[in-house]
């Protein structure tokens, strides 16, 4: 029984990498399509007629229908991610997927400034990764400054969001 399982669980998490392969091809197809429709639309007066609004039209109705279809997408991932879970409870693959999953929801969420969402995705990449995020979640990074004239003193400032305004909190001198 077990090893029946597991064969199942494998056959989802393929399913569920396949969908998930389409689900990123439709999110940059998406990204690229609402690039176009921008552009249109800083060609197009909102006082035109309707032959001239026309291509910007089918470009937003084209990106409706691949947002559509991404969410179509991802939970058909998901899915398929859990369905495998339930076959093998720690089934490395299946949790990687889902990890995946939501660590691209979080970093949508983030660049579109949904608050909820981003706390709610990144729950989900912990409950997930295994470890494969950790450096991502911690948020510390690195930054390299090259000033011209070489040697110039540079000031950091951090600024916190405080009542809804930016306030700086500490500044240094970098070394």
């Amino acid at each position: 029984d077990r090893m029946r399982r597991h064969a199942e669980a494998e056959g989802l998490v393929a399913k569920g990498r396949e969908v998930a392969g389409r689900y990123a091809e439709l999110r940059r197809a998406y990204r690229r399509q609402l690039a176009m429709a921008k552009e249109i639309e800083g060609s197009v007066k909102g006082w035109e007629a309707e032959e001239r609004k026309a291509p910007l039209w089918a470009a937003q109705d084209e990106a409706a229908a691949t947002g559509a279809a991404i969410m179509k997408a991802l939970s058909e991932s998901v899915r398929a991610f859990h369905q495998a879970l339930e076959r093998e409870r720690d089934h490395a693959a299946a949790r990687a997927g889902l990890a995946d999953l939501s660590w691209s929801q979080l970093v949508t969420a983030e660049e579109m400034g949904h608050e909820a969402d981003t706390h709610y995705y990144r729950d989900l990449v912990l409950t997930y990764h295994d470890g494969r995020y950790e450096r991502e979640l911690q948020g510390d990074g690195t930054i390299a400054i090259a000033t011209e004239p070489p040697g110039a003193e540079l000031h950091l400032h951090r600024y916190e969001e405080r009542g809804r305004r930016f306030k700086e909190t500490v500044a240094r001198v970098a070394e």
